[in-house]
């Protein structure tokens, strides 16, 4: 069965963490391009979690307008030069979730097509994947770029993989947070949890049936990625 499906991955939190420096990244980038506090680094208070709206809504929170093109496009560069900083300063506070990289390997090796979609920019998230090892050229990677909203992300990435010629008759989703149960469950996709610090039970109790710390175990890896759920 897993032959027949197309895996999406988020990025952070799913496979790969940063104790938030990515996030205090992006506020103190705000801050220093602006001279004002970013609202909240709890993604939960905008309306769409992607780069994308998060800017755009604090932009607009401060200026009364949304940003135009050029000014996302200036401050994600800024951004990626802070985190890009941030991995050469403390290289050791960014890892790979456990079992990610052999899982990519799995994956490639029995032709089973995946890709990624995540809310963040696809400079950053590129930045991220490569800074782990899950970067290659060939990957699809569906990003916040002038995409507001998770399912357009998702969307793209599907479409992306159809155009590249994969074939599958199952589509699954695994992310780490609970915009990715709602996400899912808005677009009938079975979802796979992922909770690196181990808080099974907050997905759970949001409609996931199955959430895993890591991908260490193979195995039951693909036999819980036969057996989930859309969320409820």
């Amino acid at each position: 069965m897993i032959k027949d499906t197309l895996v999406l991955f988020d990025i952070d939190g799913t496979l790969l963490f940063s104790e938030k420096i990515d996030s205090k990244c992006f506020s103190e980038t705000f801050s220093e391009q602006y001279g004002a506090k970013f609202p909240t680094i709890d993604w939960n208070y905008f309306s769409h979690v992607t780069d994308h709206t998060i800017f755009s809504e604090a932009y607009c929170q401060l200026h009364g307008v949304y940003p135009e093109l050029s000014e996302i496009h200036r401050f994600c560069k800024l951004f990626v030069n802070k985190i890009k900083r941030a991995r050469i300063e403390t290289p050791e506070a960014f890892k790979i979730v456990p079992g990610a990289e052999a899982v990519f390997d799995y994956l490639k090796e029995n032709k089973i097509p995946f890709g990624v979609a995540t809310g963040g920019w696809h400079a950053p998230a590129t930045v991220k994947l490569k800074h782990v090892g899950l970067w290659y050229e060939d990957l699809v990677l569906s990003a916040a770029d002038e995409q507001p909203t998770r399912i357009d992300i998702i969307s793209t990435a599907i479409e992306a993989c159809k155009n590249r010629g994969d074939l599958w008759k199952r589509i699954v989703y695994i992310g780490d947070a609970l915009w990715d149960v709602k996400t899912c469950r808005e677009m009938n996709l079975p979802l796979l949890g992922i909770k690196i610090k181990g808080d099974h039970q907050q997905l759970l109790d949001a409609g996931a049936s199955h959430v895993m710390s890591d991908y260490l175990q193979i195995g039951d890896f693909i036999a819980v990625l036969n057996d989930i759920k859309v969320p409820v």
